[in-house]
């Protein structure tokens, strides 16, 4: 006789699959650290994100990547233990994060951290 083991259900990542959102996302934040204009460089410089190469700025699919920045959000935030689904984007050593959950009218509040996961910023985002 075989003994069946139980399933047991995988939480969902706190990552969000890639799609047209994060296609979106991505081209904002690529402009933000690719531009010299200087509406686009407040912005960057509000979020304390590098000047950099577009190449480098990417969808992270890491869910452990995603649950630490999660973490920092809501330790930022004051809302530990909100399990939320982000974009995340790896932006040369820095993180940028988006909720679509938490719109602000059209916008949604784009959310920055440092390496250490310490949230740098925050502005409105397309």
């Amino acid at each position: 006789m075989f003994a069946t083991m139980p399933a047991h259900a995988q939480a969902a990542s706190t990552c969000r699959a890639s799609d047209a959102n994060a296609v979106r996302l991505l081209s904002y934040v690529r402009q933000l650290v690719t531009s010299a204009d200087p509406v686009r460089v407040q912005a960057r410089d509000s979020l304390g994100l590098p000047a950099t190469r577009s190449s480098n700025v990417s969808l992270v699919t890491d869910h452990l990547v995603c649950d630490t920045v999660a973490q920092g959000v809501n330790a930022a935030t004051g809302t530990s233990g909100l399990r939320q689904q982000l974009y995340v984007l790896k932006v040369g050593s820095y993180y940028a994060a988006q909720d679509l959950d938490h719109p602000s009218g059209e916008w949604w509040p784009t959310v920055s951290l440092d390496k250490q996961f310490h949230v740098l910023g925050v502005v409105l985002a397309p």
